[in-house]
């Protein structure tokens, strides 16, 4: 069973604000000496207007993430539940609210501009969601044709693709200090912050 956790960086709000502040500014400068040393590098047209609303910002999508995330995670504990018993009616039944769950999530990530420093981690959530929207899909079509050999490797697979969008929620959380994968196997995924 995969489990969900919301990660937090133990930094007060201002110490984050200022962090990010400094973060943003490095990055903006070493976009400047990689433009500088004829590298091709896209450098974010604007900064914030001020600290206060990029912590703002970063807050209301860590929110946003982290929402939807609990959303996906509660729907992907259902299917793990009634797929493995087989009960394909139930299975397909509670797979459609997992994709219905993806789906949302997508939509939300598309609604939102990521904060700077989180575009790769944005796109690499969305890709995940979209690779798992797609397994999740193809599963319900093996539970309504009662298949339980396809359902048992499908949800193989999706557990494995949720354990992906499981890293790149506690990349998001964690940022900008990275994330530690103290994983045990693949039904006991944990991530921490760095420290």
């Amino acid at each position: 069973m995969v489990q969900s956790q919301t990660w937090r960086l133990g930094v007060g709000g201002r110490s984050l604000a200022a962090l990010a502040a400094v973060l943003v500014v490095a990055l903006i400068a070493a976009g400047g000496i990689w433009l500088r040393a004829g590298v091709q590098h896209s450098v974010p047209a604007a900064r914030p207007a001020s600290t206060a609303s990029a912590s703002a910002a970063l807050k209301a999508y860590r929110s946003l993430v982290d929402a939807d995330f609990q959303r996906v995670s509660t729907a992907g504990r259902n299917t793990a539940n009634s797929c493995t018993g087989h009960a394909y009616s139930r299975c397909a039944e509670d797979l459609v609210t997992a994709r219905t769950a993806l789906q949302a999530f997508a939509q939300d990530l598309s609604a939102t501009s990521a904060p700077p420093g989180l575009e790769t981690a944005n796109g690499q959530l969305m890709a995940g969601i979209q690779t798992l929207t797609a397994t999740a899909s193809n599963e319900i079509a093996a539970a309504q044709a009662g298949d339980g050999a396809q359902v048992d490797s499908l949800g193989f697979q999706y557990a494995s693709q949720h354990g992906a969008i499981n890293l790149a929620v506690a990349g998001i959380d964690c940022w900008p200090a990275g994330v530690i994968d103290s994983s045990t196997n693949g039904s006991d995924i944990k991530y921490t912050c760095v420290k």
